[in-house]
């Protein structure tokens, strides 16, 4: 059985070294500057700075979660009282979707960051370190609207030894909601160090890496469509992401080393 295991991987591995060379590095961000660089970024969602219909605490502020500090981009949620819009140009009396005002009360604030440009297809890694602090959920995924979105890894603060990658998208005027939990196979606590996670999207197939060995590969989506590219630290208030409790601590922050993109050779 294990003679069977390594054989599968091994043929995997170098079957997605072969595809990984239809790929050419368009940029990356190495977070060595002394600040954010908002020609490529955006601190909040196109829409807001929280979701409002998923069981989160956290106000995304304009930067002022943010530290870069030798080369690393460090998120650091703060538990603190705030009052402010969740969409900065909707009135204040506005219903939001969990039909609470627009203007209303946080206790918490956290970081994001959102590419302005668009993608459709390509490579997407990032290597960071992952929080270890109650309720934390760290996120790096695209986002298309409403034609779909994949996570490319969503680390459930309850599940220690698990990552999820997941797909949402539309099909014939259907939602589908692919979600994938997925233990490691060796036991490695992603929150003691930095890891690279990656995902290879192309219009035939979605391959999820973890330090450069595939772990899942999916060749049925209908997620062909442009898409943002989200990284962000949300503070959990549910039972599978986890209960933030009030508890943030230094051991609550994201850090990020690097973030890089390529798109499919010969694509526009």
């Amino acid at each position: 059985m294990r003679l069977r295991f390594l054989i599968t991987i091994t043929v995997l591995v170098y079957f997605h070294a072969i595809a990984q060379q239809n790929f050419e590095l368009q940029w990356q961000d190495n977070f060595d500057s002394t600040q954010i660089d908002y020609f490529r970024w955006s601190n909040c969602y196109s829409w807001g700075r929280t979701i409002v219909t998923n069981h989160e605490l956290e106000y995304y502020t304009d930067g002022k979660n943010f530290e870069l500090k030798d080369g690393i981009l460090i998120i650091k949620p703060k538990r603190e009282k705030i009052k402010a819009r969740v969409n900065p140009t909707a009135p204040d009396d506005k219903l939001m979707e969990d039909s609470i005002m627009n203007l209303r009360s946080f206790s918490y604030t956290s970081g994001l960051l959102r590419c302005k440009e668009k993608y459709l297809y390509g490579k997407f890694e990032v290597r960071c370190k992952l929080p270890a602090g109650n309720g934390t959920w760290p996120s790096f995924w695209l986002y298309g609207g409403d034609c779909g979105e994949i996570d490319i890894f969503e680390k459930p603060w309850m599940f220690h030894n698990s990552i999820s990658n997941n797909l949402h998208y539309d099909s014939a005027s259907i939602k589908h909601d692919d979600f994938c939990l997925i233990p490691l196979k060796t036991p490695i606590n992603l929150r003691n160090g930095f890891h690279v996670y990656t995902i290879e999207w192309t219009p035939k197939k979605i391959v999820w890496s973890l330090d450069s060995i595939p772990i899942r590969v999916v060749t049925y989506h209908y997620t062909n469509c442009p898409m943002e590219l989200i990284v962000n630290l949300a503070l959990a208030n549910d039972d599978f992401w986890g209960h933030t409790h009030g508890k943030i601590s230094k051991r609550s922050t994201f850090e990020i080393d690097y973030i890089k993109i390529w798109k499919l050779k010969d694509q526009p």
